[in-house]
């Protein structure tokens, strides 16, 4: 197992109740819960208190930790989950190698966490040898490194629409996503994500209706999957939904040691699991360790 450099983030996950009241409530309740998480995880891998006062945010609105420098940490919260990232990442004066700038590779676990267990697994997956033709953005500065930064996002399978299928993702995408061949959606004769130019992603679009998609066993599962991706790879660099989702591309394929690779078009690290029900993915700057630690809601009372 590839070791990441020394580098590590750990995922620290609760189950909770379902949605229920006032969204307004239910933000509240899960935005508490986060800061209990991080207060465990903040103690039990860095041996330092989590207090919100020391959580500043960037240009664009990424929190950091404006406390000792180096710690990075990101959250996610979704109906029924709430997952965070923690990480000492390294500072600058440790050196930054800045390895993820013209690479991307990721790794994604096909089976299902089961159990209370605390489940480490590293980058199996093959690197992508073309670099990334995309911005390349640094993360956004504010309490993180230059080159080491985190972000994470959880989400449960739930329906949507052609529309944001078009708008968001690339004809290779949504052939994933549909489970049909990419050239039957654009015409591009199995052009992909990494070199399909803009203009094509409407080509051919019009004969995949809402029922289409509602048919295909598995849809809302792959929608997840690439979505999660999509939003831990804008939470990483700070820029939100600032940056076009439809120019942060990704395959996913080549079964590899438990699971599947993944390939982006951004220079970036990527991880995935999928608990339960729920898709949680993890995207880093650098090459990192990540391990995945649930916690029982019990503890976080």
């Amino acid at each position: 197992m590839e070791q990441g450099n020394g580098k590590e983030v750990t995922i620290y996950y609760a189950f909770c109740p379902p949605k229920a009241g006032l969204p307004g409530e239910y933000l509240e309740y899960q935005r508490k819960l986060a800061d209990r998480i991080l207060s465990y995880g903040f103690q039990n891998s860095l041996g330092i208190e989590f207090d919100r006062g020391r959580v500043a945010k960037g240009e664009k609105g990424k929190p950091y930790w404006a406390g000792e420098e180096g710690i990075v940490f990101n959250v996610s919260n979704t109906d029924g989950l709430v997952a965070c990232g923690v990480s000492a990442g390294g500072t600058k004066d440790k050196g930054c190698a800045g390895d993820a700038l013209g690479s991307a590779v990721g790794f994604a676990e096909g089976k299902r966490a089961g159990g209370l267990a605390e489940d480490r697994h590293g980058w199996d997956g093959a690197a992508l040898s073309q670099k990334g033709n995309g911005s390349g953005k640094q993360p956004e500065s504010g309490g993180e490194t230059a080159c080491f930064a985190v972000g994470v996002d959880a989400e449960k399978p739930r329906k949507v629409r052609m529309p944001l299928l078009r708008k968001c993702c690339s004809p290779e995408e949504i052939g994933y996503i549909l489970g049909i061949r990419p050239s039957s959606i654009n015409g591009s004769h199995g052009r992909g994500p990494l070199d399909a130019e803009k203009s094509g992603k409407q080509e051919g679009l019009s004969h995949c209706s809402k029922e289409t998609m509602e048919a295909r066993e598995g849809s809302w599962e792959r929608f997840s999957q690439i979505w999660t991706l999509k939003e831990s790879y804008i939470k990483m660099t700070g820029e939100g939904l600032s940056f076009p989702l439809e120019e942060v591309n990704f395959r996913i394929g080549g079964q590899g040691k438990g699971g599947c690779n993944i390939w982006c078009s951004q220079p970036a690290y990527f991880s995935q699991k999928q608990i339960g029900e729920y898709w949680v993915s993890v995207c880093t700057r650098e090459r990192a360790e990540i391990v995945w630690e649930e916690l029982p809601i019990a503890i976080l009372q």
